[in-house]
C-alpha cells in the first residue's frame, strides 16, 4: 500500500532522464575505446524501492540487477515487474534480486561486470558513501567502459508566488518531520560531498536543476532539532563537468487538494491537517 501511495505522489522519470544518463554512457564508453562500440548489456538499481527504475531500465538492458537492503522492498519490486501489463516471461527472466548494501554490492557481483549502476534517491542515506563507491566502482566496467548515475530529487516546491509564501512553510514542517540529519547536511550540498577520486573514475559530470529557486533537500535549514551543516564540497573543479540548468517545467505536476494530501501521507502517513485548508482557500480564489 505505502509503495502504491509513493509511486502515484512522486515524480515520473521521464524518457529524457534515462536517454541522458544513456547517451552519456554511450559517449564516454566510446571516447575510452574508440575501436568498440558501448554495451548495454547488464544494469543495477541499488537501492530500488518499489521497482520503477528498474523496470525502466529493462526497456534499454537485457538483464537488470535489483538490489536493496530490505526484502519487502524487493517483494515489491518483483511484483511491479510481474504484474505490470507489458510483463511476459521473457521480461521477467530480465531481473536478477539481491539482498544487499550498496557497500557490499561487489560481495555478490563479477568484478568488471557491469555497463551501468544507477541510485536514485538512495545515496544521501548511506552511513559510508565512500565504501559504497570503492563497491560500485569494483562491479563496473573498467578504464570508462562503465557508468554510475547517482541522482536525487526534494521536495515539491509550489511555483506560483502566493501559494508558496502562504503552502510552502506549511510543506516544509510537514517534511521536517519525517527527516534525519544525515539525509539533511548530505542533500544541503546538492550531492558535492560525495568524491570521486581521479585515479578511479573518469569524465565526472554533475547536472543540477533549479539550484537557483528551489532546495534539494526535503527540508529547510533547521530539521529534527538540529541545524543542517553543509558538508565540503569534494567538486574537482577543472577536472569535472559541472553543469547548472534552471527548468521550471522539469517534473512539473499540477495538484488539487487530493493530490497534494496523497503526497504528505507518503511522508507522514497522518492527516493531511492545515494545509489542506490552505490549499483548497487558495484553489478556491482562482476558480
Amino acid at each position: 500500500m505505502y509503495w502504491n501511495q509513493y509511486l502515484l505522489a512522486r515524480p515520473t522519470y521521464p524518457d529524457s532522464f534515462f536517454n541522458q544518463i544513456y547517451n552519456y554512457h554511450a559517449s564516454a564508453s566510446h571516447s575510452s575505446s574508440p575501436s568498440s562500440s558501448p554495451t548495454f548489456t547488464v544494469a543495477h538499481d541499488i537501492g530500488d524501492g518499489p521497482g520503477h527504475v528498474a523496470h525502466a531500465l529493462s526497456h534499454k538492458f537485457p538483464h537488470v540487477n535489483v538490489s536493496d537492503i530490505d526484502p519487502r522492498h524487493l517483494t515489491c519490486a518483483k511484483h511491479l515487474h510481474t504484474s505490470h501489463p507489458s510483463a511476459n516471461t521473457a521480461t521477467t527472466t530480465q531481473f536478477t534480486y539481491t539482498l544487499t548494501r550498496a557497500e557490499h554490492l561487489a560481495t555478490h557481483f563479477p568484478p568488471a561486470s557491469a555497463d551501468l549502476i544507477i541510485s536514485a534517491l538512495m545515496f544521501t542515506l548511506l552511513p559510508d558513501p565512500a565504501a559504497a563507491l570503492r563497491s560500485l566502482h569494483t562491479v563496473l566496467k573498467p578504464n570508462g567502459a562503465g557508468t554510475l548515475a547517482i541522482s536525487f530529487y526534494g521536495l515539491p516546491h509550489f511555483s506560483e508566488p502566493a501559494l508558496a509564501a502562504e503552502c510552502q512553510p506549511l510543506l516544509d514542517g510537514i517534511a521536517q518531520r519525517a527527516s534525519f540529519k544525515r539525509e539533511a547536511d548530505a542533500v544541503a550540498r546538492w550531492l558535492d560531498y560525495l568524491a570521486f577520486p581521479v585515479g578511479e573514475w573518469r569524465a565526472v559530470e554533475r547536472h543540477k536543476w533549479n539550484r537557483g529557486w528551489a532546495r534539494l533537500g526535503f527540508f529547510t535549514v533547521r530539521a529534527g532539532g538540529f541545524v543542517v551543516e553543509t558538508p565540503v564540497s569534494r567538486v574537482r573543479w577543472g577536472q569535472e563537468k559541472v553543469v547548472e540548468v534552471e527548468d521550471r517545467g522539469l517534473w512539473r505536476r499540477d495538484w488539487d487538494v487530493r493530490e497534494l494530501r496523497r503526497f504528505v501521507r507518503g511522508l507522514r502517513g497522518g492527516k493531511m491537517g492545515e494545509i489542506g485548508g490552505c490549499w483548497r482557500a487558495q484553489w478556491g480564489e482562482s476558480g
